[in-house]
């Protein structure tokens, strides 16, 4: 299935605004997980689109790098956000243009579900990221009943050619094609890294990571035992984890 260039078919990645939103909350999980290591970190952002989370983001690291396929995305981040310690580069998660270990921390932010080869782009990740470094990971899940990016039940269920041709019908537009994961398919994806899991814990407390639209959520999981939430974690829209590279329990890469 040919991918479409994002940047040009979702508006949305334009909004400065929501993704600085969607920053200040990676920010806080890096943060509570890393402390002030975060500020000597080498860092790169795998799809960064047009540069707007990758440039805030920059203002807390070491260095930063984003990286996109997009190349219409790529040439506005390059017009839009200039920092002395910011580049970007056009280039394939799948083929990642840098030497092993070359990164401290890794963001992979909704990325996973819309690549057409999963488990490659996770080798890449692990093969440029430091020895204990870590990796920012979020993602969709199939098993989640409304689509995510466009809020269609069902719509990521479908065959590709049914759900593009449905979208067109309902929208005029282009749909870009996810592939999501179930929570257990997922863990085995990212066998090779040790996970932090931070999905319970945002929504025990998404004040603390600075998740806003779960605001509202929190008066209700607030008051709910740790252990329930993580009952029901494998049927949440959305995954969050830190994936640490730690080789005293290195795992072989697995075959593409």
């Amino acid at each position: 299935m040919k991918r479409l260039p994002y940047s040009s078919t979702d508006a949305r990645v334009l909004d400065t605004k929501d993704r600085h939103r969607v920053a200040k909350q990676i920010q806080a999980v890096l943060e509570d997980f890393l402390g002030s290591r975060l500020n000597a970190a080498h860092t790169l952002d795998v799809g960064c689109s047009s540069g707007a989370i990758t440039y805030y983001l920059s203002s807390s690291v070491k260095s930063m790098i984003g990286v996109d396929i997009d190349k219409n995305a790529i040439s506005l981040a390059r017009k839009d956000f200039k920092k002395k310690n910011l580049r970007f580069f056009q280039a394939n998660g799948l083929h990642l243009p840098f030497p092993d270990e070359s990164f401290d921390v890794i963001i992979c932010n909704e990325v996973y579900s819309y690549v057409p080869n999963d488990r490659k782009l996770m080798n890449e990740i692990f093969r440029v990221l430091k020895p204990r470094g870590c990796c920012y990971f979020s993602g969709g899940n199939t098993l989640y009943p409304i689509e995510s990016r466009y809020h269609i039940p069902f719509l990521h269920n479908l065959p590709d050619l049914v759900a593009i041709k449905l979208f067109w019908l309902l929208h005029r537009k282009p749909y870009y094609v996810a592939h999501y994961k179930t929570y257990w398919e997922l863990k085995k994806l990212l066998k090779n890294f040790v996970i932090s899991d931070y999905t319970t814990k945002i929504l025990s407390d998404p004040k603390r990571f600075s998740f806003t639209k779960l605001y509202s959520v929190s008066e209700i999981t607030k008051y709910m035992p740790l252990p329930v939430l993580r009952m029901l974690e494998p049927f949440l829209p959305t995954f969050i984890f830190i994936l640490s590279k730690d080789l005293r329990g290195h795992i072989p890469a697995q075959k593409p």
